[in-house]
Parts: C-alpha cells; sequence; structure tokens
C-alpha cells in the first residue's frame, strides 16, 4: 500500500489498521491489490460523527486504487473496535 502523505507513526498505525482489517484488500470495481492510502481526507458530514465514532484528528481514511482511482472511504473509530479481519459477508 503506498502513501500519499509523508511517513509518520499514525499514519503508520492508520496503514497498520487497514492491512489488519482488511488483509486481502481489492478494490471494489477492478480487482487491484495496490492503493494509495491518504489520511486527510474527510467528508464534512462525518465531522458530526467524529466526537461519538471517530479518531478527530483523523475521523476517515481514504484509500485510492493505484489502477483505476476507485475511492473508498472508512471511519477510523468504527476499524479499531471492529474484530480483526473483518469478515466478508
Amino acid at each position: 500500500m503506498a502513501d500519499a502523505t509523508d511517513s509518520t507513526p499514525k499514519f503508520e498505525e492508520l496503514a497498520g489498521l487497514v492491512k489488519a482489517s482488511f488483509p486481502d484488500l481489492r478494490c471494489l470495481r477492478c480487482g487491484h491489490d495496490q492503493f494509495f492510502l491518504d489520511d486527510q481526507g474527510g467528508i464534512d458530514g462525518m465531522l458530526l460523527l467524529h466526537s461519538i465514532i471517530n479518531d478527530p484528528l483523523r475521523p476517515v481514511v481514504t484509500l485510492a486504487c493505484t489502477r483505476c482511482g476507485h475511492l473508498e472511504q472508512h471511519l477510523t473509530g468504527l476499524l479499531r473496535q471492529a474484530a480483526k479481519p473483518i469478515p466478508k459477508d
């Protein structure tokens, strides 16, 4: 997983969280397995939820497929609480 920001301990922790949650992660559109990870992204509407279920500093982690550019976002607070790995339904 490539990073879209500088490498910091917090960024590395988020990358590890995504890898632990989704060890066989594939793009939902094209099936590719390589992503850029951005910990700066967020959706304004999601910020209302941050005090309840998110990390207030980095409430959303964004994954971008390096092949097709499909974006996927995850609430970091919920990822931290979920059993690892997150089962596929």
